[in-house]
């Protein structure tokens, strides 16, 4: 993925943020995921796990483990988010976000 100005970044989180009809702050991380079409699947695991964007059915979904403190998930959904939003809809890299995390980078 190449650098990208602020500008753009800044592009991306409003529209983003315009298309789950959010205009002020504090912005309902989870609410926003939802509005963009991203499902969250909430799941009990060990403590060690917090969150992971997997594939399912070809398309992305966050999951999350339920059993840890809500700041912790609503920080894990906001970062998630951020790589759906820069990572999975850069025209430039067709290379899906999940098949980098869980694969060798240099064999795809």
């Amino acid at each position: 993925m190449a650098l990208r100005t602020q500008a753009y970044y800044r592009r991306v989180a409003e529209a983003a943020l315009a298309t789950g009809g959010i205009v002020d702050p504090p912005v309902p991380v989870q609410q926003l995921i939802e509005s963009l079409g991203i499902p969250i699947v909430q799941v009990n695991l060990p403590q060690f796990f917090t969150a992971a964007t997997v594939s399912e059915d070809g398309l992305p979904t966050m999951v999350i483990n339920c059993a840890r403190p809500e700041h912790e998930r609503q920080l894990a959904l906001a970062h998630m988010l951020g790589h759906m939003l820069l990572v999975l809809d850069d025209p430039e890299d067709p290379t899906p976000y999940w098949l980098v995390s869980t694969r060798n980078p240099q064999r795809l």
